[in-house]
């Protein structure tokens, strides 16, 4: 209450001037709740004082000038900056005892998986996107029927969980927002999904709670106030992978974002 008509509007903040999840997310605000909705790409810091709300959509750094006490953020720069790097995220999730995929930094532990039969995944970045920087290896056998243990050096090593289905969880630290579940097409990597040679499936969806609540303690782990989770299920528990802060969304994704945030007064 008393608040000014400036105070009142929202600024999504980013780091891709062109990213259609955050424009539909931009249009749905709009829509749902009659706020003016700004968009400003890093670098372009006009009028970010004066909003009421700013919504950080992805890896970007805070503005150079000063932000009013008063401005809610969600998604700060601070939550970013866990959830960007892998490692940092999966170090925050496994404090706050979210279940994640097994992960290590040591060689020797990831070999070790390697001699038990798992297949070891290597991210030689940990700040990347779209699957880059990742090197899967399987168990082969040697001539005397014992697994080669050849893994590359890297910053970090998870443990491939085999025969999973996979989640993305649309959710707030408290409510559920949006889920779908992801599945690998013929021709592509059988051991990561990319969206080029994936499908989002809805129909017939129906996700665990367990999963959806793990998704919701990831998000709050990473200091996060909002993500889409991808996750793994498999034997009735959930491996989370990470959390995206700046995911691609149709138009009815976007509106389901807007009807969550307005209900639960995030904007």
């Amino acid at each position: 209450p008393g608040r000014s008509e400036a105070m009142e509007s929202v600024l999504i903040y980013t780091y891709d001037y062109e990213s259609e999840g955050g424009l539909e997310l931009k249009k749905a605000i709009t829509k749902h709740t009659g706020k003016d909705v700004a968009w400003c790409e890093k670098g372009d810091y006009i009028h970010v004082a004066n909003k009421g709300t700013i919504i950080c959509w992805g890896k970007i750094a805070g503005p150079p000038n000063k932000v009013p006490f008063s401005t809610r953020i969600l998604n700060s720069w601070h939550g970013n900056h866990i959830k960007v790097n892998k490692l940092r995220a999966f170090e925050a999730m496994d404090s706050a005892l979210v279940a994640t995929v097994p992960f290590t930094t040591s060689l020797g532990n990831a070999t070790s998986w390697l001699a038990q039969g798992h297949t070891v995944v290597c991210r030689h970045k940990v700040g990347s996107q779209d699957s880059k920087g990742i090197e899967v290896v399987v168990p082969t056998k040697t001539f005397l029927g014992r697994n080669k243990l050849d893994l590359p050096s890297c910053k970090l090593y998870t443990q491939y969980i085999p025969h999973a289905r996979e989640f993305r969880v649309h959710c707030t630290q408290l409510y559920f927002i949006d889920g779908l579940e992801k599945k690998k097409l013929p021709t592509g990597n059988p051991h990561i999904f990319h969206q080029d040679h994936g499908l989002f499936c809805r129909d017939g969806v129906i996700i665990p709670q367990v999963a959806i609540n793990a998704a919701k303690q990831a998000v709050q782990a990473c200091g996060l106030d909002f993500g889409a989770v991808d996750l793994l299920w498999k034997d009735q528990k959930p491996y989370i992978l990470e959390v995206n802060t700046a995911p691609g969304l149709l138009a009815s994704e976007a509106n389901n974002y807007a009807k969550a945030f307005s209900k639960h007064g995030y904007v």
